[in-house]
């Protein structure tokens, strides 16, 4: 479970570095480079950490797994965007996966 909160935070953090690194190149205000640092900083201690218990073959496509989670997530809930039946099936069979990679893992 450590591991996909790891995940989460991990893409959450980078992405969110973007929309601050996006925000300080438009208002030019110090205040959102050291908000996209901070999050850069985080971001990379999360993974460095991950990267330090697992091996990346297993982390690498939970990373992706999340990634697209976060991503369609975002856009149902705070861009108002539709996901069709398709989504969803392959949100759930992203889940899936993820935790026949962590049950694989502890009970091989």
């Amino acid at each position: 479970m450590i591991t996909i909160i790891s995940a989460f935070v991990v893409v959450i953090m980078t992405s969110l570095a973007l929309f601050l690194l996006k925000k300080y190149m438009t208002s030019k205000e110090v205040k959102w480079l050291y908000a996209w640092m901070a999050c850069l900083i985080v971001g990379f201690i999360a993974n460095i950490n991950l990267l330090m218990k697992y091996d990346i073959s297993y982390i690498y496509p939970i990373l992706k797994i999340v990634t697209v989670i976060v991503i369609v997530c975002t856009g149902v809930f705070f861009l108002g965007e539709k996901i069709n039946i398709y989504g969803m099936l392959g949100i759930l069979f992203g889940a899936i996966s993820i935790y026949l990679l962590n049950y694989g893992r502890t009970h091989a």
